[in-house]
């Protein structure tokens, strides 16, 4: 599978662990659900470029392990309950990079 769009399903519990071994998955969309608890660790999804998360219940801290992840390119997380800090590593990432983190997250 390379591309998993489950947006808008109103998925209402946390994302399950077991998508981390998805390893072939490029593009993964869980926006505009009610998915709820901590982004579990997906750090062997080499080949992911895009990763929508925005209007969902996520919370706590945006995760370093998102700027190792290689191919990563877009990261979408507003509208969740994500809190500071956001790691430098994400802001420093190339200019081909887009990650887009406000609004909506109320402890950032």
């Amino acid at each position: 599978m390379v591309h998993m769009n489950l947006s808008g399903y109103n998925l209402t519990r946390p994302i399950s662990p077991n998508f981390g071994n998805l390893l072939s998955l490029t593009s993964f969309a869980l926006d505009y659900n009610d998915l709820n608890g901590l982004l579990p660790l997906l750090n062997r999804l080499a080949n992911l470029q895009y990763l929508f998360l925005q209007h969902n219940s996520l919370s706590r801290t945006i995760l370093d392990w998102l700027a190792d992840l290689p191919s990563l390119s877009e990261l979408f997380v507003w509208n969740n309950n994500f809190s500071i800090p956001i790691p430098p590593s994400l802001l420093s990432r190339n200019s081909n990079w887009n990650f887009t983190y406000l609004p909506g997250n109320p402890f950032l």
